[in-house]
């Protein structure tokens, strides 16, 4: 009798008590390899610039020009003259390369402009036009410097198509005025398409999101601007560029 009250007693007991819980085989004991690891902090190293990284820039310049159209027919003519005259330029930049080494195409619309004078005795006169061009140069193109100023260098050759031009003046023969003004004439290809080398340098200012340029430039016209009965004509031009760059790559 006493067993079994002793046996009554123990069942009800146990089954007041509350439920231990049970650990998983994943939780039951940390792993030996954990328990000797430290935690480790993983810090991210700062982005840099890669210094040979290659990249795409575009962008405008525009500016001013001193140009000389010359003609071969007024080198032996005493009294005659052939003056440096101002124009403009402007046009669209592209920059595909490194930072140091890069090729540089460009399109522009370039103005020739041309005055010619004439003081020999009975005869006289002046004349002064403009040719308007479409111009594409290719340069290859070298800078050096920190990232916010660099020095530049670039040198290539450029192709020229004539698009129009004008041409006014008088000339006085024995008291006899006769008039120049007319259009400038140019037939076929061959008398429209001229190519030249050209060569500059200047200065990249780091300016927001791209840089600006500062660009001193001399165009040589190898081929001729215009064959004539009286002879040849050929252009000379400096231009002083103000431009802007805006990288799209990865510079």
């Amino acid at each position: 009798m006493k067993h079994t009250l002793c046996l009554i007693l123990i069942t009800c007991s146990s089954g007041l008590l509350p439920a231990q819980p049970r650990l998983s085989s994943a939780t039951a004991r940390p792993t030996p390899s954990a328990a000797k690891t430290p935690a480790r902090s993983q810090a991210v190293a700062p982005t840099r610039p890669i210094a040979g990284r290659s990249g795409f820039s575009v962008g405008l310049r525009g500016g001013v020009n001193r140009s000389m159209v010359t003609r071969e027919d007024l080198n032996n003519i005493e009294g005659a003259q052939q003056e440096y005259t101002p124009g403009y330029h402007a046009g669209l930049v592209l920059n595909m390369g490194g930072p140091v080494f890069s090729v540089q195409p460009e399109v522009l619309l370039n103005q020739y402009n041309f005055r010619y004078t004439l003081s020999q005795g009975s005869r006289s006169g002046f004349a002064e036009g403009t040719i308007n061009a479409l111009e594409v140069p290719v340069l290859l193109k070298a800078s050096f410097g920190g990232r916010t100023l660099r020095f530049f260098v670039n040198g290539g050759a450029f192709g020229t198509y004539f698009l129009n031009g004008r041409v006014k003046g008088v000339a006085t023969l024995n008291n006899l005025a006769i008039d120049l003004s007319g259009p400038i004439e140019r037939e076929g290809f061959s008398e429209r398409f001229g190519y030249g080398v050209t060569g500059g340098l200047g200065l990249s200012v780091r300016l927001g999101p791209g840089n600006l340029l500062l660009e001193g430039r001399y165009n040589y016209a190898i081929d001729n601007t215009q064959r004539t009965s009286e002879g040849e004509t050929k252009a000379r031009l400096y231009m002083a560029s103000l431009g802007y760059l805006i990288p799209l790559g990865g510079r």
